[in-house]
C-alpha cells in the first residue's frame, strides 16, 4: 500500500512539471494524455531501483515543480483584483542590460503563474479569516462592512484646503467661463457630486474621520457664496437628508447608487428650469424600483482579493417606459474620451445638452436625458471646447466629482487664447 501511494505521489508531481513544459507547445488535452503516461512510467520505473531514496526523490520532484509553475506556467495576462496594467516584457538593449533584468524582475512580479489566485487567498486569509488590515492600502474597510478608498492622493484631493491665491484662480476661471460660454449662446453649469466619506461619515474609521475634517468642498462653496455667483450645483445637504429615508452610496463602491443619482438630478434640472421653462422635472414616483443583490463594487478590487461582500443594486425604472435611446457611442476601451449621444422619443422641446462627464454621470445619465431632443456625453474631466462647438448645444453640463475640483486651476485653451474676451476681467476683482 505504501509503494502505491508513494507512486501516485510521484506521478503527480512529476505530471504537472510535465504539463507546464509541454502546454506551450501541444494542446492541453494532448498535453494532458501525454504528462500522464510519461509521469506514471519514470515513476514506476524510479520506483523500480530500490537504490533511490523516495523522500529524496519526492523533496527534489516537489523543488521543481514549484520552482517551474512561476517560470513555464500560463502567465497572468490581468490583475483583476488591482485594475491596473500588468508589466509588459522589457526589450533586451546591450548598451544597457540592467535596465532589461530589472524590468524582467517587474514583469516577472506581476505575472508569474497562480499570482491573482495566491494573492487572492492571502487577502482572505489575512482579512477574513484572521480579522486583520486588508492587504491592500488603496481601501479601507470601515464600520459595519462600509468600503472607503485610502490613496494619499485621493484624501489630499478633498482635504489639503486651497490657498487664498488657488481660490482666486477657481473663481476666476469659474466666471470666465461661466460668461464665455454665454457670449456663444450657451448656459453653462458645473455640479460637483460629494464623495461617499463627506455623505457616509459615521461609517470611516476614526483615523479617515480625523484625516479628512477638512473638505475642500465646503471650502470653494464658502468663497464662491461671498462673491459673485455661478451657476455651481450644490446637494450635499438633499444627500444628507435622503440617506436617512434610503441608502443612496453603495457600501462596496465608491459611487452612489440611483437613488443618490435621482437626488443631484432633482437639484439640477431644477436650476436648468430656471432657464428653460419648458422643462418638467420627473419625480421619484414616476419610477418604479426593481433590485439585484450580489454587485461586487470597484472597492473590492482594491481590498486586494475577491472579498465576499457585496452591494445591493437598485434601477428606477419609468413607469411609462419611456427611456433615452443612444444613437452613437464610441466605445473606446478605456472610459476616457468616450462619446454617447442619446435622443429621448416624443421629445419635441428643441433642447440639446452637452454633458463633460465622470463615472458619477453613469446613473445621472438616464434622469437628465428624459428632457432633451439630444444628449451628448464625453468622459472627461477637462472642458472640451472643440467638441461642444461641433454640437452646438444650448446647455454645457460639467459634472465633476469632488476629488477633481482642482482640474479647474486651468483654463482651456480655447477660453485662454481668447485675449480679447479676457481683457475684460480682471483677476484681482476675485
Amino acid at each position: 500500500m505504501v509503494n502505491y501511494l508513494k507512486h501516485i505521489t510521484l506521478t503527480v508531481c512529476l505530471t504537472i512539471i510535465c504539463y507546464l513544459l509541454s502546454v506551450r507547445f501541444l494542446d492541453e488535452i494532448y498535453s494532458w494524455i501525454i504528462s500522464i503516461v510519461v509521469s506514471f512510467i519514470i515513476s514506476y520505473l524510479i520506483l523500480r531501483n530500490n537504490n533511490i531514496s523516495f523522500n529524496k526523490l519526492f523533496l527534489t520532484s516537489s523543488f521543481l515543480l514549484v520552482l517551474f509553475i512561476p517560470f513555464v506556467g500560463e502567465k497572468e495576462t490581468e490583475s483583476f483584483l488591482e485594475k491596473r496594467a500588468l508589466a509588459e516584457f522589457p526589450k533586451w538593449r546591450w548598451n544597457n542590460v540592467w535596465t532589461f533584468f530589472f524590468g524582467y524582475q517587474e514583469y516577472f512580479d506581476d505575472r508569474f503563474t497562480f499570482r491573482n489566485d495566491i494573492i487572492d487567498f492571502y487577502g482572505n486569509l489575512k482579512y477574513e479569516k484572521l480579522k486583520t488590515k486588508p492587504l491592500s492600502n488603496k481601501a479601507v474597510i470601515g464600520k459595519e462592512g462600509w468600503l472607503f478608498i485610502t490613496g494619499k492622493d485621493y484624501l489630499n484631493n478633498i482635504s489639503v484646503p486651497f490657498t487664498k491665491e488657488e481660490l482666486q484662480i477657481l473663481h476666476y476661471n469659474l466666471v470666465v467661463t461661466t460668461e464665455w460660454f454665454n457670449k456663444k449662446g450657451v448656459k453653462y453649469y458645473l455640479t460637483i457630486p460629494p464623495v461617499k466619506p463627506r455623505i457616509y461619515s459615521e461609517y470611516l474609521p476614526d483615523y479617515m474621520k480625523v484625516r479628512i475634517h477638512f473638505s475642500r468642498l465646503e471650502q470653494l462653496n464658502n468663497y464662491l457664496n461671498e462673491r459673485k455667483k455661478i451657476n455651481i450645483i450644490d446637494y450635499r445637504d438633499e444627500l444628507i437628508k435622503r440617506k436617512t429615508q434610503q441608502q443612496i452610496y453603495y457600501k462596496t463602491d465608491t459611487h452612489w447608487n440611483e437613488y443618490g443619482a435621482f437626488v443631484g438630478y432633482t437639484k439640477i434640472i431644477n436650476e436648468i428650469i430656471k432657464d428653460f421653462k419648458q422643462i418638467t422635472p420627473l419625480e421619484l414616483k414616476d419610477y418604479k424600483e426593481t433590485k439585484t443583490d450580489g454587485l461586487p463594487g470597484d472597492l473590492i478590487g482594491m481590498l486586494g482579493y475577491n472579498s465576499t461582500m457585496s452591494s445591493t443594486l437598485y434601477n428606477l425604472v419609468r413607469i411609462d417606459s419611456l427611456i433615452p435611446i443612444l444613437t452613437y457611442s464610441s466605445d473606446p476601451k478605456q472610459h476616457t474620451g468616450k462619446i454617447e449621444e442619446w435622443k429621448m422619443p416624443n421629445s419635441n422641446n428643441g433642447l440639446s445638452i452637452f454633458v463633460v462627464r465622470d463615472s458619477y454621470s453613469e446613473h445621472l445619465r438616464k434622469f437628465l436625458s428624459s428632457h432633451f431632443d439630444k444628449s451628448t456625453y464625453v468622459w472627461t474631466t477637462d472642458l472640451p471646447i472643440q467638441k461642444i462647438a461641433k454640437s452646438k448645444p444650448d446647455i454645457v453640463l460639467h459634472e465633476l466629482i469632488e476629488r477633481y475640483i482642482h482640474f479647474y486651476l486651468k483654463l482651456p485653451p480655447e477660453i485662454k487664447n481668447d485675449t480679447t474676451f479676457l481683457s475684460n476681467y480682471n483677476i484681482e476683482d476675485y
